[in-house]
């Protein structure tokens, strides 16, 4: 490669960076947005369409496109953030958080395509429905956890350094409820393995 091709591959680099710079605060408040209506589409799935007769759509089908909405936006913005800010992924709190959300919504999305049919068809027990719900309002915790800490304050004291503690705080009880989240799906998991009817 030429200096002149490295000259302009640097530049055209620079350009593109300086482009997703301006727009990283708009990019995350869309990619946000996205996160909310897919928790909640999450959340209250269980009112909605059931086909119970072929079990094409109901239920799974909510939680498998309401959580790759999820998914995808929550990718987008870690990728944003660590695009803008290089050492973001590595030196953050919102890092495991982030990286444990997704592993959870990963599982979730695998857990529902796994048993689509039967959840569709509502011959799971009505407890993995009560579970599926609670799930959601925690990963949704989870999320609003990452959305707080996407800029964190500077260590230039004042109010900067109160955040900072109280991202602390919220970092424990994030933790807490991590935690709480894995158990939760875990049951899922165990729910549909054990006690679901099988469907021909």
């Amino acid at each position: 490669m030429s200096s002149g091709e490295r000259t302009s591959t640097m530049i055209l680099r620079e350009i593109i960076k300086e482009k997703i710079m301006t727009e990283e605060s708009v990019s995350v408040k869309v990619f946000t947005m996205f996160t909310i209506f897919g928790f909640f589409f999450a959340a209250f799935n269980n009112s909605l369409m059931k086909d119970v007769e072929h079990g094409l759509y109901g239920p799974a089908s909510i939680v498998v496109w309401s959580y790759l909405t999820v998914l995808i936006s929550l990718g987008c913005i870690l990728l944003v953030k660590n695009i803008t800010q290089p050492s973001f992924l590595i030196s953050n709190s919102t890092t495991f958080s982030g990286l444990a959300t997704i592993f959870l919504l990963v599982w979730i999305v695998s857990m529902n395509l796994k048993y689509f049919k039967k959840i569709n068809m509502d011959i799971v027990p009505m407890s993995y429905s009560r579970y599926s719900a609670f799930t959601s309002w925690l990963l949704a915790a989870q999320s609003f956890f990452i959305f707080i800490t996407l800029d964190p304050p500077s260590t230039n004291g004042g109010n900067d350094s109160e955040k900072m503690v109280l991202i602390k705080r919220l970092s424990i009880l994030n933790n807490l409820v991590i935690f709480l989240s894995f158990i939760m799906v875990l049951i899922q998991q165990i729910i549909l393995d054990k006690f679901s009817v099988d469907v021909l």
